[in-house]
């Protein structure tokens, strides 16, 4: 994933179509030498979810849109993920509430990345962490998909992947048995990816892929918090 001041000089700016933006992120992935690359970008004055085709895209980004990124690529067969939000001029203050929420629930999982953790238990603690961060806002229309997954020759790894809730959609699919008793272990490769969209207020979502080590994470990418803008 491209950094930010990279992904300003593709065009994020007022006026320009976010389906232009998209294509030229896809187009500088392919040039670096990414084998495959897919993005989503939503750009509205609400975020409310990730958005992937031309007829979904093709609105031109104004002043005061929420910006929300995602990014799926692979290079020598292998998977890169990452998720990045911001604004277009100054961040309205809800939105950064938002942004707040999910940047705390990714520092949680982040802190239990490590070998000999289960992977549900990290699961766990990241909806803890989420339940905390929204516990004054109405959720009874909210949406979330799932908080991470894992990454390796596939974009969702089973093993990993099935210790996390896929909430998003109309029938949520549960944690299964295959995720539990899996514990964390040096080499595995995981994305933690908490998000937020409630409807009418607007959306939430930071990526990031992690490397377990017998030390601290590796994080190959990293995010960057108040106020990420652009324009």
């Amino acid at each position: 994933m491209q950094k930010r001041s990279e992904a300003k000089a593709v065009g994020i700016s007022p006026g320009k179509s976010a389906r232009t933006v998209q294509r030229a992120l896809e187009d500088l992935a392919l040039s670096h030498g990414a084998d495959y690359c897919r993005t989503w970008l939503t750009v509205r004055p609400v975020a409310d979810r990730p958005r992937y085709w031309p007829g979904e895209t093709g609105g031109c980004v104004a002043t005061g849109d929420q910006v929300l990124f995602g990014i799926a690529l692979t290079v020598d067969g292998h998977w890169a993920h990452g998720i990045r939000m911001g604004s277009v001029g100054p961040m309205r203050e809800d939105h950064a509430k938002l942004l707040q929420i999910v940047s705390d629930c990714l520092d949680v999982g982040l802190a239990l990345a490590r070998p000999g953790v289960a992977v549900t238990a990290l699961a766990d603690a990241m909806d803890a962490a989420f339940m905390a961060g929204t516990d004054n806002l109405d959720m009874q229309n909210a949406q979330r998909f799932r908080f991470g997954h894992g990454l390796g020759l596939s974009y969702e790894d089973p093993v990993l992947t099935d210790a996390f809730v896929q909430s998003f959609g109309v029938t949520p699919m549960p944690m299964r048995p295959d995720g539990a008793g899996v514990t964390l272990a040096s080499g595995m490769v995981l994305e933690l990816h908490p998000n937020l969209f409630l409807p009418g207020h607007g959306g939430a979502a930071l990526g990031e892929m992690v490397i377990i080590t017998d030390a601290d994470p590796e994080r190959p990418i990293r995010h960057t918090l108040l106020p990420e803008q652009f324009g």
